[in-house]
C-alpha cells in the first residue's frame, strides 16, 4: 500500500462517522497488542488551548533531551502533522505501513460488530507508532470531549491538563457548562495529578468535585500558580511565573495573544508535576522549550505590509480572544476579515464578537463536507451591519482580500482549521511566506 491509498482508505473512514465510546478503540487496540499500556502520557483536554498547550509542553520536554512524541487533532496541512516525534512528522512510508497493518483489524471488527471511526483507526495508528519509536513520553491531545474520547483508552497519565472549558461541540457533549466540564473531567484518573487553566465558576465546581472523589491532586492556574504579563507583541509573549515558592522570570513564550500566557502556565504548572514524577526537566529547558515552541495557524503572522494573520478560531470564546488580540496587537490599522466556519458553530456569536475589530468582512467556504453556507454567514453579518462578500472559492477569496487590505492594515484568515489551514498552503503558493 502506497502514501496516497492509505490516506484515501483513512478517510473513506468518515462515513463511520464521530462516535463518542470507548469500547471499538480498546477492541482495536488489543487486536494491535496493546501498544499504549507501557507508555508514559501527558494527557490535555479543553475547549480552547489545548493544541498549543500540548505544543509548549512537547517542546519543553524536547528541550530537555526527551524522545516526545506528539499527537494532534486535527491537522492544519498535512495528515502527517497528527503524528510527531520529537518535531519530525510521521512519514508518509510508515502511515502506508501502518494501515495496512491495521486495515484488516478494523475489517475483522466491521464483519463481527462495529467498524471502528476513522479519529479511532488514527488514534491507535498513534499509538503503535509511538511504541515501535520508543518515545519517553507522549503528549495526547483528545479529539472530543475526553470521557468518552478514542485518546482516553490510556489508563494512568503522568499528568491531566484540562484547558479552559467553554460551549463547543454542545450538541455531543450538553448544552451546560457543568455538563461540558463533567466531560472534559473523563481523563481525571484516579490518583493521577491534574492541572487546570482558570475555568468558569461552574466548569470549577465540576473539575474540583471529579479531582477529590479519584483522588487526583488538582493545581489551579489563578490559584496555585499565577503569571504575569511583562510585555506582548505580535512576535510573542514574555512573562513571569510564580509556582510554589519558585519563580520563572522573562520566560519568552513563542506564541502571541494573551490567551497564550494562561496556556504557557498550564504548561509550567504542567512540567512542575512531570518534575514530581521523576522527569529530569530544569528551568533552562522551560525557558528554551517555550522560546522555541510553534503552533502554526494559531495567531500565526505570515507576513506584514500588510500583516497577514491565520488564527484558527472556531468558537465564541476564540472569537472574543482573536478580537482582543487584533485590538490589542495591531491598534489602529484596519481589518480585512476573510471567516469561514461549519455549519455546528455559532455563527452569530463568532461574529458578534469579532464585528467590533473589522472593517471589511469576506466570506467563503471551509473545505469540509460541514462547511456552513457562506450565503447563510452572509446574512448574519449583514444583520450586525458588517461590510460583507461572499467569495465561496476559497483562493479567489483571499485574492479579493488581498486587493482590498491597505498595505498598513491586517488581513486575518480565521474560522474553521479546514480553512485556516489550506489558506496556509495556498498563500505559500502566491509568495507570501516561505517556511
Amino acid at each position: 500500500m502506497n502514501y496516497p491509498d492509505a490516506l484515501s482508505y483513512v478517510h473513506s473512514l468518515y462515513r463511520f462517522g464521530s462516535r463518542l465510546g470507548l469500547e471499538r478503540i480498546r477492541t482495536l487496540l488489543e487486536m494491535a497488542g496493546n501498544p499504549h499500556q507501557d507508555m508514559k502520557f501527558v494527557h490535555v483536554a479543553g475547549t480552547n488551548g489545548k493544541g498549543s498547550t500540548v505544543a509548549m509542553i512537547a517542546s519543553i520536554l524536547r528541550s530537555a533531551g526527551l524522545r516526545v512524541g506528539c499527537f494532534i487533532s486535527p491537522y492544519l496541512e498535512r495528515f502527517t502533522e497528527r503524528i510527531v516525534v520529537s518535531g519530525r512528522e510521521i512519514p508518509e512510508e510508515a502511515v502506508a505501513d501502518l494501515v495496512s497493518r491495521l486495515r484488516p483489524l478494523a475489517e475483522r471488527m466491521g464483519r463481527e460488530g462495529e467498524h471502528p471511526t476513522e479519529f479511532e483507526f488514527v488514534t491507535a495508528m498513534g499509538f503503535l507508532y509511538f511504541k515501535e519509536q520508543q518515545v519517553d513520553v507522549v503528549c495526547l491531545e483528545v479529539g472530543l470531549g475526553g470521557r468518552f474520547d478514542a485518546t482516553n483508552a490510556i489508563e494512568r497519565p503522568l499528568v491531566s491538563v484540562i484547558t479552559s472549558v467553554g460551549f463547543d461541540h454542545t450538541d455531543r457533549l450538553g448544552d451546560t457548562l457543568e455538563q461540558i466540564a463533567f466531560e472534559k473531567a473523563g481523563i481525571i484518573k484516579p490518583g493521577c495529578p491534574v492541572v487546570s487553566a482558570p475555568q468558569p465558576q461552574a466548569a470549577l465546581a465540576v473539575l474540583r468535585e471529579v479531582a477529590a472523589k479519584r483522588g487526583s491532586p488538582l493545581t489551579l492556574v489563578g490559584e496555585d500558580v499565577r503569571w504575569t504579563i511583562v510585555s506582548h507583541s505580535w512576535k510573542g509573549l514574555v512573562i513571569d511565573v510564580a509556582i510554589d515558592g519558585r519563580r520563572y522570570e522573562d520566560l519568552y513564550v513563542r506564541l502571541p495573544g494573551a490567551h497564550q500566557a494562561v496556556n504557557a502556565t498550564a504548561a509550567v504548572a504542567a512540567l512542575e508535576v512531570l518534575r514530581e514524577r521523576g522527569l529530569t526537566v530544569g528551568p533552562e529547558h522551560i525557558r528554551r522549550g517555550l522560546r522555541e515552541v510553534k503552533w502554526p495557524g494559531r495567531l500565526e503572522v505570515l507576513s506584514r505590509q500588510p500583516y497577514i494573520v491565520l488564527d484558527g478560531a472556531h468558537n465564541q470564546d476564540g472569537a472574543r480572544a482573536l478580537a482582543a488580540a487584533l485590538r490589542e496587537l495591531f491598534p489602529g490599522r484596519r481589518v480585512t476579515l476573510v471567516l469561514g466556519l461549519l455549519r455546528d458553530r455559532p455563527a452569530l456569536r463568532f461574529l458578534r464578537y469579532v464585528q467590533p475589530v473589522v472593517d471589511e468582512l469576506i466570506v467563503t467556504k471551509p473545505l469540509s463536507p460541514r462547511a456552513l453556507d457562506p450565503e447563510v454567514l452572509a446574512v448574519h453579518a449583514g444583520g450586525l451591519g458588517l461590510s460583507v462578500q461572499v467569495v465561496p472559492d476559497l483562493r479567489k477569496a483571499l485574492l479579493r482580500a488581498r486587493s482590498l487590505c491597505e498595505p498598513s492594515g491586517v488581513l486575518c484568515v480565521s474560522g474553521s482549521l479546514y480553512l485556516v489551514g489550506p489558506a496556509r498552503t495556498i498563500l505559500r503558493e502566491l509568495g507570501v511566506f516561505h517556511e
